[in-house]
């Protein structure tokens, strides 16, 4: 629901509400500090609050103010399935970019091809209530686009959205560039890096610095004005964060990297109605050979997970 704004309609508003497995997902991965069971899954809501601001172009420079939820400017895939070229999202989107921030920002787009945003924000996806730490962090975009390219450079930095957690930093770099040199064929490339910064003063034992990072490629080519066929190739690497160490504690092997592939094929029904399916194919390399990222059946020494996982899936 949306009242957008310009410089004819100042003031305005939007919010987003999601429904069922969406919902679910995204409520497991913005609330797991707060509502997470021990499996680190979250209370199995299935509406979730996305977005929720007020907005307003404001007079003589033409800027847009943003104030309330909303979603990052980080990333090359969005929450919104049919913006993406695959079904499943990527290994980056998942695990190496928030999702959501609660905060103000300001905004402009010129007619040059270039726009940046500038927002101060609670935190690292918070779980739309009120701020966990004494601190805030910064949310920047600076973009620059043209009719065949488009390339932007996004960061993110501040303290972690723990409670009482004001010392500990979290960073990202996000660069994405997106090319469409003909009308039938699109892609992007995605680089991540970020980083943790703990105080290690503390009781807790911790290494200084954890850092993540990641690449991505995905295309979609149109065969017809109804078929098309999507293919993404992407590798992250977690150097001992959160991701694959919940609480730094190694569960699963330091030094993780998991690589993934996807191909996906997809076919407008009518103008509203699109059908997809895709293949998948995950694997982990972990520096402990004994340990395994996906389940998978025991093996004969009794271990319950393998190295590697292979996904079907379809959607309309």
């Amino acid at each position: 629901l949306e009242r957008s704004v310009s410089p004819e309609q100042r003031a305005g508003f939007r919010g987003d509400i999601y429904f069922g497995k969406t919902a679910r997902i995204l409520n497991s991965l913005t609330d797991g500090g707060l509502a997470a069971d021990a499996n680190g899954v979250g209370d199995g809501n299935e509406v979730h609050l996305s977005q929720a601001y007020v907005q307003y172009m404001i007079p003589n420079v033409d800027i847009k103010l943003m104030a309330g939820l909303f979603q990052t400017l980080t990333g090359a895939e969005v929450i919104d399935s049919p913006a993406n070229f695959n079904i499943s999202r990527s290994l980056l989107f998942t695990n190496a970019i928030p999702f959501e921030h609660l905060g103000v920002m300001v905004m402009k787009k010129y007619e040059s091809g270039i726009d940046w945003g500038l927002g101060l924000v609670n935190g690292w996806d918070p779980s739309n209530g009120p701020d966990l730490n004494n601190n805030k962090a910064l949310h920047a975009h600076l973009g620059y686009g043209q009719d065949m390219w488009a390339l932007a450079v996004n960061g993110h930095y501040g303290s972690n959205d723990s409670v009482g957690d004001d010392s500990n930093q979290r960073g990202l770099l996000d660069v994405v560039l997106n090319l469409k040199p003909v009308d039938s064929f699109s892609m992007y490339v995605n680089a991540d890096f970020g980083w943790q910064q703990y105080d290690t003063s503390g009781a807790v034992l911790r290494e200084p610095d954890d850092f993540w990072y990641g690449f991505a490629v995905a295309g979609r080519y149109a065969v017809t004005d109804r078929l098309g066929v999507g293919l993404r190739g992407e590798w992250l690497r977690d150097a001992e964060s959160e991701f694959f160490n919940p609480g730094g504690v190694a569960t699963l092997g330091e030094r993780a990297s998991v690589y993934e592939l996807t191909a996906t094929v997809d076919y407008s029904l009518t103008e509203n109605l699109l059908a997809r399916a895709e293949f998948r194919h995950d694997r982990g390399q972990l520096e402990d050979a004994s340990d395994r990222l996906f389940p998978g059946d025991k093996d004969t020494s009794g271990n319950s997970r393998q190295s590697n996982q292979q996904t079907l899936a379809a959607e309309l």
